[in-house]
């Protein structure tokens, strides 16, 4: 049985979220965070930090809020993509930079803190300005809990 496709394949693939897709004007506007929030309601970050606790969370939890955040729009499908990424972790071996409890949870703001104290030792600019704006996403979820969120800072 011989198979034909003749469907064209682009070798590019945008990074931004599917609610700013549809507004964006260049591909940079998924990077900087003001300009991406500012279409996601403030209720929802406070939905989503009710929800989880990027204090104490495992990684399977971190993985199922970013997936959330990457359909509201909030975040890049690189930043989803970051963030639900596995680590190897067990007794031999662990490539994450804090431990986790007995229970598997973990303290991702510390986390990705770890990370980007390497990567600027590291002086790798790419990782660096992944870590920060993850970690901004992060901080402004643990804020969340405690007071209204402002996403045009």
């Amino acid at each position: 049985m011989n198979i034909t496709c003749n469907t064209t394949v682009s070798s590019t693939a945008t990074l931004l979220p599917p609610e700013v897709k549809k507004n964006a004007k260049a591909p940079s506007a998924a990077v900087k965070i003001d300009s991406s929030l500012r279409t996601i309601a403030p209720s929802f970050w406070l939905e989503m930090a009710q929800q989880y606790d990027v204090r104490n969370m495992p990684a399977d939890d971190l993985a199922e809020m970013s997936l959330k955040l990457y359909k509201r729009g909030a975040i890049s499908l690189l930043d989803h993509a970051i963030l639900s990424l596995k680590a190897i972790d067990t007794p031999e071996a662990s490539s994450y930079m804090t431990k986790a409890d007995r229970a598997g949870n973990r303290d991702w703001i510390a986390e990705f803190e770890a990370r980007l104290e390497i990567s600027m030792k590291e002086g790798d600019s790419r990782f660096v300005e992944n870590d920060n704006r993850l970690l901004s996403y992060l901080k402004m979820l643990d804020a969340a809990k405690s007071r209204p969120v402002d996403t045009a800072a």
